[in-house]
């Protein structure tokens, strides 16, 4: 069974060089109603809504997020160019479970917008800049992957010193856990390793797997929102059980919730729609909780 990404229906564009919001869908009417200049500051409501200034000065470095995606616009070599905002971050044990090399080089977009969410530091900030990425392939140029490159993937971040799995992916609701995927995150829970996993978009009463794993934090997704109740808060499309863990901005485009003249997207830099030679300001559904599709082959 083929599962595939919700990533890329919804999206707007902001060129780093123009600063003009335009649509990587052509159908997309939403994008069509911001043709104007936007600021970055007030398009990033997701870093005041989880208080990331509080971070302040620390030194993250210390600290290796493992970033198990469709790879990382981390460097610029044949093709690739290097995202401007993650030029500062250092990145350790890259590795490609797509292709079997060392190079782990975004050919789709999801993994580079994570990473920016997480790490970014210049044109956008990220909610914890300065730590180190650990670029791990796992899903190829349409967004999709297997449960071997994932499994692979998990031991590989585990071996090579990752504090923090980041699994901003999913199985369809459907899906039944293999063992091995069990094993592997009970072996990262017993290393200490910190696994963090996307709950679904699919809207239902069930959190996804690998987030629905008792040993792995869930996150679901919200909007914007002035409202003190969680539930004015979770987004439509994301899963919600009594399990989930944790809430994180997922944001909406279809809305215009804190009134400031564009959509309620959550803005990272990535490449351009399965073009790895140019980078932008994205503003999209994208967050921890956008879950990326996976092939099972159990």
């Amino acid at each position: 069974e083929m599962l595939r990404s919700l990533v890329g229906s919804e999206m707007c564009i902001r060129d780093r060089d123009t600063t003009v919001v335009k649509t990587s869908v052509t159908d997309s009417p939403q994008c069509d109603r911001y043709e104007a200049a936007v600021p970055v500051e007030p398009a990033q409501w997701h870093l005041e809504a989880i208080k990331a200034q509080a971070n302040g000065s620390k030194d993250l470095s210390g600290i290796t997020v493992a970033v198990l995606d469709s790879g990382v616009a981390y460097q610029t070599s044949a093709g690739f160019e290097q995202a401007a905002s993650l030029s500062g971050s250092r990145f350790v044990s890259p590795y490609d479970f797509v292709n079997l090399d060392a190079v782990p080089s975004d050919d789709h977009m999801h993994g580079t917008h994570i990473a920016s969410l997480i790490a970014s530091d210049g044109a956008v900030e990220g909610v914890a800049p300065g730590v180190t990425l650990m670029p791990v392939k796992v899903l190829n140029e349409n967004n999709e992957g297997t449960e071997v490159a994932l499994l692979d993937g998990l031991a590989w971040a585990v071996a090579e010193g990752a504090d923090i799995i980041n699994l901003s992916l999913s199985f369809d609701p459907d899906y039944r856990p293999s063992k091995a995927l069990i094993e592997a995150l009970q072996a990262a829970n017993e290393a200490d390793v910190v696994v963090v996993a996307a709950a679904g978009n699919d809207g239902l009463r069930t959190v996804t797997w690998p987030a629905a794993h008792p040993m792995v934090i869930s996150v679901g997704a919200t909007g914007y929102s002035t409202s003190s109740a969680a539930a004015d808060w979770i987004a439509d499309y994301s899963n919600r059980s009594t399990t989930l863990d944790l809430l994180a901005p997922g944001g909406d485009l279809s809305v215009d919730a804190n009134k400031d003249g564009y959509p309620d997207g959550i803005l990272a830099e990535s490449i351009y729609p399965q073009d790895p030679s140019q980078t932008g300001l994205w503003l999209s559904l994208i967050h921890i909780s956008e879950p990326t599709r996976l092939l099972s082959i159990s």
